[in-house]
């Protein structure tokens, strides 16, 4: 599947449903995705933080319950060959819908939106999209600075690398005889010229 454009945690939980299924189940459903949130496999999942602001602590329990009942019972949701027939034309959606980085929250959204089953389990606790989308813009707003801090970042040292710094001589003769000036001053072993005014007006 096509981890393009996502972020590393909704990719983790892509990793965990392929892990924690053996090759021969052949069901990967929609339900699993939120098997791997509520489970808690992948910590801090922006999904889950979301659920976690929305929901109440016992609420979240009876959900768990619901998506694990229903893995055992009669398929209610459609099942899927793979993640790629699951996924990929939701993905592909959101990559042109989302701004930025696509998230495991963002797509927590687009399959209850687009599910109907799935959507009535949420309302059944009283949650809507709107609630879920407002608290999932409240997340990416704290995600922002970090990203912001770390190209700023990244920027600084890109920065820094352009700076060409004096050649040193490649004779060895030249550096024995003469005094580089620019690597004392750099190891700050040549006085300020501050506070010096009146010696270099009588210089110059």
């Amino acid at each position: 599947m096509d981890y393009s454009g996502i972020s590393n945690e909704a990719v983790l939980i892509f990793d965990g449903i392929k892990a924690s299924f053996p090759s021969s189940f052949k069901s990967y459903s929609l339900d699993l995705f939120f098997m791997m949130v509520l489970s808690g496999s992948v910590k801090n999942s922006i999904a889950y933080k979301v659920l976690s602001s929305t929901m109440l602590t016992d609420d979240l329990d009876s959900l768990t319950n619901d998506f694990t009942q229903r893995q055992f019972s009669l398929p209610v949701t459609k099942q899927f060959s793979d993640l790629s027939e699951a996924f990929g034309p939701m993905l592909q959606k959101l990559r042109k819908q989302c701004e930025g980085t696509i998230t495991s929250g963002d797509i927590m959204i687009e399959i209850i939106s687009s599910n109907s089953d799935i959507k009535e389990i949420f309302k059944k606790y009283g949650v809507t999209i709107k609630q879920l989308e407002n608290a999932l813009s409240s997340e990416k707003k704290d995600l922002e600075p970090a990203t912001k801090e770390k190209e700023t970042t990244t920027a600084t040292k890109e920065k820094s690398k352009s700076i060409t710094k004096p050649k040193k001589s490649p004779s060895g003769e030249a550096e024995k005889n003469l005094i580089n000036l620019t690597e004392m001053a750099e190891n700050g072993e040549i006085d300020p010229a501050y506070g010096n005014e009146t010696i270099i007006n009588t210089i110059f």
